[in-house]
């Protein structure tokens, strides 16, 4: 029969497992145990991973644990939280880079999830309210209210831990933080050196990248010759990938993108643009690189989806069904946008089809990968339902402007053919048509123009001569491409010499009859 320590050990454990009823479970057990596993929870702070960190501070937050017991472990971990800020000094001293701001933003990633592990200790020993005000009160730029949260720090715990938590929480310069991490810790910034052989020995995806980003960015490859061999031979693929690459090597399964050039693609991805360093890394990993022709397709309106696309270079049309046969192109999108993300959330068929404009190279997240990830890292999918709500209005904006196009019986059968085609705007402002059909066009300008704001174009039409077309704008957008706008317009009032060349110039082109 196992004892009462290896039944503690063991729960701890099972507070990251994959089945979240079994860590549910794990945790309501340990809370039923109470204050005789305390002892071995904060012991598990020191070497549990992550998730199950975040776990034994669910625990210890249920359970009323005695001040003198969370003396210790806050400590540790604001001695962690500074050592944190004096690695930061030592890359500030660098200039700047894609992998020290990489490295930079890790760590000020795991400084943030320290400061949330000390406020959660203090928060286990059930004065969960008083510290929620003494935390907002560190935090506050108004120096008196600081002054009263250090004083009600004092009284609930002791006055130095209040103190060392203001340059932690505070925007102090770096110096600061690092005066009061040498007085309390004797904690000095490491060399360059030394702080490179801690990353690369860490175990950790971030650092271990990174560093070997810095490797290549310094020409030390030679001199890190044997630990980046080793992290070839043991690391993850991830890792290993970025090792071989600081090595000058490139193998069979190494992708064109790096994991940290992936990283340095998704942050600038509206989806995941509130997610740190280390989530981002994560997403990374599962993110396959792939390379497609023009005209081919990634999928069809009503197959069944299962992953999401990142443009990262070239252009992806989004089409539509219409009516009897016919297709309405309702936007071509470039870099970096990200097309097919509905497929992560639920189970349903495509509602567009993509097809490749000219060549493009995508990354692609597998659904089964996503949720993997959202387990491990909850703000992934907090942060994705938040710009993901924003997307569905955009949506419904476009399903609108297929709605105008095909209703009225005059309009049914309009296919948008690419035109490419130089015009002016009324007052010459030049403008450039990319797609043209009987019933409308989408245009790309300097300026934006407004929802429901009537134009005026003038297009020499090949074949024909000039043309002038009017409509009123259905949408407006901000588009990659020329790093202009872009407008979906829908003809209006046509005249009928201007309908007929519309028409001849879209059956030629549909066609191909010369």
């Amino acid at each position: 029969m196992l004892s009462l320590p290896e039944v503690v050990e063991a729960l701890i454990r099972k507070l990251d497992d994959e089945e979240p009823q079994v860590a549910e479970a794990a945790v309501a057990a340990l809370t039923s145990i109470g204050d005789p596993c305390i002892p071995q929870l904060i012991e598990a702070l020191s070497w549990a991973p992550r998730l199950p960190r975040e776990g034994v501070l669910r625990v210890l937050s249920g359970l009323k644990m005695p001040e003198a017991e969370i003396v210790g472990p806050v400590r540790r971990e604001m001695e962690a939280a500074y050592g944190l800020v004096a690695e930061q000094a030592a890359l500030e001293e660098l200039e700047e880079s894609s992998a020290r701001d990489f490295l930079l933003d890790g760590l000020r990633a795991d400084l943030a999830a320290r400061l949330r592990a000390i406020f959660r200790l203090l928060r286990a020993v059930g004065l969960g309210s008083e510290i929620l005000l003494i935390e907002k009160g560190l935090r506050s730029k108004d120096r008196r209210l600081m002054a009263l949260a250090v004083e009600g720090m004092e009284k609930v715990i002791q006055a130095d831990i209040g103190r060392l938590l203001v340059p932690l929480v505070d925007e102090v310069p770096l110096w600061e933080r690092l005066a009061a991490g040498a007085k309390a810790f004797e904690v000095e910034p490491p060399s360059l050196e030394a702080l490179i052989r801690s990353f690369l020995d860490s175990g950790d995806p971030v650092r271990q990248i990174g560093a070997c980003a810095l490797i290549v960015e310094r020409g030390e490859n030679d001199w890190w010759a044997e630990p980046l061999g080793r992290l070839v031979r043991e690391a993850p693929p991830p890792v290993a990938s970025q090792a071989r690459l600081s090595r000058g090597e490139r193998g069979v399964m190494d992708t064109a993108l790096t994991t940290l050039e992936k990283v340095l693609f998704l942050r600038k991805v509206d989806l995941f643009r509130d997610l740190d360093v280390r989530a981002l890394t994560a997403i990374a990993t599962i993110a396959e690189e792939r390379s497609v022709e023009p005209g081919e397709f990634l999928f069809r309106e009503g197959d069944q989806g299962d992953s999401m696309f990142f443009v990262v270079a070239g252009t992806v049309a989004v089409l539509k069904d219409g009516p009897e046969g016919t297709t309405v192109e309702l936007a071509e999108i470039g870099p970096p946008e990200v097309l097919g993300e509905m497929a992560l959330f639920e189970d349903e068929p495509r509602s567009a089809t993509l097809c490749t404009r000219r060549e493009t190279t995508l990354l692609v997240i597998s659904r089964d990968g996503f949720q993997e990830i959202m387990h491990e890292y909850p703000q992934v999918g907090a942060s994705a339902s938040r710009i993901l709500s924003q997307r569905l209005r955009r949506v419904e904006e476009r399903e609108s402007l297929l709605r105008a196009l095909v209703t009225s019986e005059e309009r049914r059968g309009y296919s948008r053919v690419r035109a490419d085609l130089a015009a002016t705007r009324e007052g010459a402002h030049p403008v450039r048509l990319l797609n043209l059909s009987k019933g409308g066009a989408y245009l790309v300008e300097e300026e934006p123009s407004s929802p429901g704001q009537r134009v005026s174009l003038t297009v020499e039409l090949p074949g024909h001569g000039a043309l002038t077309l009017e409509g009123a704008v259905q949408r407006s957008e901000l588009i990659s491409e020329a790093d202009g706008f872009g407008a979906a317009v829908v003809f209006e009032e046509l005249s009928e010499e201007a309908a007929e060349a519309l028409e001849r110039w879209v059956a030629k082109h549909q066609t191909g009859i010369p």
